[in-house]
């Protein structure tokens, strides 16, 4: 077999033209075998370079994933094998990058952790939780967190919390309140921290919620029920969601229909 033409391809790789079939190689591996036109190769050689083509296509596609952001080892095996390269290339690749230095998990959880403190919402537990998804060890990941203080996390829940509480909302004041727990507690916050926040926050009663509310029950139940079963009614669902007996007691000795509760 003999190279007939050799052609700059794109970024660092070649087209070979071998017995009128076309060849893309990496420039690493022409220089090395020294791939030139009216150069004889053998069958077996050329299948030897492929291969070692493949490998370095995979190196390549790693190192690009990698200067994108940091990558784990087990997010660049999945990259690889979506792209359908063999497990002994994945593992080469691997392994290779780690001894160049490109794999080095501290500094991948500590850039994490960083980010994530600092651009998203997330609580400990919850980027406790990511990280060990991404592969990483549960021994370097508590390493790293010591570097962030609990007055630091304490502080930044705080300001999440007032912002999230006092944000425009159509609940009754006891519902709101377990909704934002309930949401800093899925965004992985310790109970303890979020119940302490909570309790010390002024919780603000918004009549003109109860009355929106109300006045829907009262249109939708009145369909049904009159007098006192629709009174009934009426305050039995207002208590579901979540209301006091003394926000219902006053927003229906407002009204006209209804005679002060009990």
């Amino acid at each position: 077999m003999k190279i007939e033409k050799l052609k700059k391809g794109k970024k660092n790789t070649y087209l070979l033209t071998i017995d009128s079939k076309e060849i893309l190689l990496y420039d690493d591996l022409i220089v090395k075998y020294g791939l030139l036109p009216k150069k004889e190769i053998t069958e077996k050689k050329l299948e030897d370079i492929r291969k070692e083509n493949n490998s370095l296509e995979a190196y390549y596609i790693a190192i690009k994933q990698i200067t994108t952001r940091l990558r784990t080892k087990k997010e660049l095996k999945t990259i690889l094998e979506k792209k359908e390269y063999s497990k002994d290339v994945i593992n080469e690749t691997l392994i290779l990058l780690e001894k160049e230095g490109y794999l080095n998990e501290e500094k991948y959880i500590q850039a994490y952790l960083n980010d994530a403190f600092r651009f998203s919402n997330d609580g400990p537990y919850k980027i406790k939780r990511k990280l060990i998804e991404l592969g990483t060890s549960e021994n370097n990941i508590e390493t790293s967190f010591l570097r962030i203080s609990k007055d630091d996390w304490i502080k930044k829940l705080q300001k999440l919390f007032i912002k999230k509480a006092s944000s425009k909302h159509h609940d009754s004041k006891i519902k709101w309140q377990q909704k934002c727990e309930t949401y800093f507690y899925n965004l992985g916050y310790p109970k303890d921290w979020i119940e302490g926040i909570s309790k010390n926050f002024t919780w603000q009663e918004d009549t003109t919620i109860i009355k929106k509310e109300y006045e829907k029950l009262y249109r939708k139940i009145s369909r049904k029920y009159q007098g006192e079963e629709l009174k009934f009614q009426v305050k039995r669902k207002l208590y579901e969601k979540g209301f006091s007996k003394e926000e219902i007691t006053n927003i229906m000795n407002e009204q006209d229909e209804f005679s002060p509760l009990a």
